[in-house]
């Protein structure tokens, strides 16, 4: 009896008892003649959930995986207003700082640390006395 596939969150699936069945799963543990372990994911090559021809789908690990989906975005070169020492850092994070009115480039935690020390006691919200 065939199974009724389903979409689920893009891909296509079949229910086997209480167990959901990927068909893009399926098909690359037929090409690889093994089933997959722990941490493989299955890639669509040109990015259509439901295109699960064989020669679409790549096996990666997650981290791989996940730089196959992380967004290409620019870096920008800045110099740190605390230290002056030059960074590097993605143009959508500092656009982001940017939106939120955030003081800044700062070149790491120590430095935005420091710069918020600095304008607390400028502001008397800090007593320097023990």
């Amino acid at each position: 009896m065939p199974h009724a596939l389903f979409n689920c969150h893009g891909y296509l699936a079949y229910k086997v008892g209480s167990h959901t069945i990927f068909i893009h799963r399926e098909v690359m543990e037929k090409k690889l003649g093994r089933k997959l372990r722990p941490g493989e994911l299955v890639h669509h090559k040109d990015g259509n959930k439901r295109n699960n021809d064989p020669g679409n789908l790549e096996l990666n690990d997650r981290g791989g995986h996940l730089n196959l989906h992380r967004k290409k975005t620019q870096m920008l070169r800045l110099v740190c207003v605390l230290c002056e020492r030059h960074f590097d850092r993605r143009a959508n994070w500092e656009k982001h700082n940017r939106k939120q009115n955030k003081s800044g480039p700062y070149c790491g935690k120590s430095c935005a640390g420091k710069a918020s020390r600095g304008k607390q006691i400028q502001n008397g919200l800090v007593n320097l006395r023990k």
